[in-house]
């Protein structure tokens, strides 16, 4: 018959021993730094050139980092909220007009005349694809149809139901 005091005390002993090497692995990971962490390149993952290409590149840059570092680059490559468009924007017309105030030999009064017309341009564009999208609101509000064939659709249906009822 099974001793169940032997076997507890195995399994006490057990969970002291997990718990003494989770203790010392964390202890080896803030001694070095981030933990190891193998490479594409060590795996012989060249092309036959001997020459990597772009994407296998890319592939074991993303094996030699941390979630962490991954997950930062994941969040500046496709960080596209309102704020962050905006301030692109913004940067963008301020770069535009120091050039327009760097002109090189073009007078004063030339360059500020170009930056008058590029900043109605620019306003002026703004203005039409603003106008450009308050009329596709405005026509599928009043008409009620995405395209002809919704239209037709609708059209049956009412028909059906003009019968029907």
């Amino acid at each position: 018959m099974i001793d169940v005091e032997k076997v507890a005390a195995e399994f006490k002993e057990l969970k002291r021993r997990c718990q003494d090497i989770k203790i010392k692995n964390r202890k080896l990971v803030e001694a070095k730094g981030k933990p190891l962490v193998y490479s594409a390149q060590d795996l012989g993952d060249e092309d036959e050139s001997g020459h990597e290409d772009e994407s296998t590149k890319k592939a074991s840059d993303v094996f030699n980092m941390t979630l962490a570092e991954f997950e930062a680059q994941k969040k500046a490559k496709v960080d596209k909220s309102a704020y962050s468009m905006a301030k692109l924007t913004y940067d963008k017309e301020i770069r535009e007009i120091r050039d327009f105030k760097t002109g090189g030999e073009k007078s004063e009064k030339d360059r500020l005349s170009g930056l008058v017309n590029h900043l109605n341009k620019e306003a002026k564009d703004r203005y039409q694809v603003q106008k450009k999208k308050i009329e596709r609101r405005e026509k599928l509000a009043v008409s009620g149809f995405i395209n002809d064939k919704n239209k037709q659709f609708n059209q049956l249906i009412d028909k059906q139901r003009d019968r029907s009822g």
